[in-house]
């Protein structure tokens, strides 16, 4: 007997859903719909769902271990909001942004879970 695997593409902001894995028991609270086989890849969060034998279950993260680039950040980090083409970033931890001439880490810190920055071009190695 075969398996019906469908693909979908869908916004973060149409994907209801705050956890990696959910019961079809609650099924009436997805969206896009629970359809036994089918592959969901949500954009903004580049995560990838699957519905199958009864679960909603991502199978991507993000990298687990480095750090991962999303880009350069038109806000200053160090006021909490990071925006990137326009869009507020939703930040997790691993994530790395350049704001004007620094990089900053999202990550558990002294302070808390925040943006720390880890490099200054204004200061680099070599001019020491």
């Amino acid at each position: 007997m075969g398996a019906k695997v469908t693909f979908k593409i869908t916004s973060k902001e149409n994907f209801k859903t705050t956890d990696k894995q959910y019961s079809a028991s609650i099924a009436s609270k997805f969206s896009p719909t629970y359809v036994e086989g089918q592959i969901t890849f949500v954009e903004g969060l580049q995560e990838i769902y699957l519905d199958f034998h009864g679960y909603r279950k991502c199978y991507s993260t993000p990298q687990e271990s480095g750090m991962n680039y999303v880009g350069i950040s038109t806000t200053d980090p160090k006021t909490g909001t990071v925006t990137i083409d326009g869009e507020v970033l939703q930040p997790r931890l691993k994530d790395v942004v350049a704001y004007k001439n620094k990089e900053y880490l999202y990550r558990n810190g002294s302070s808390g879970e925040g943006w720390y920055e880890i490099g200054d071009e204004d200061s680099p190695e070599w001019n020491t």
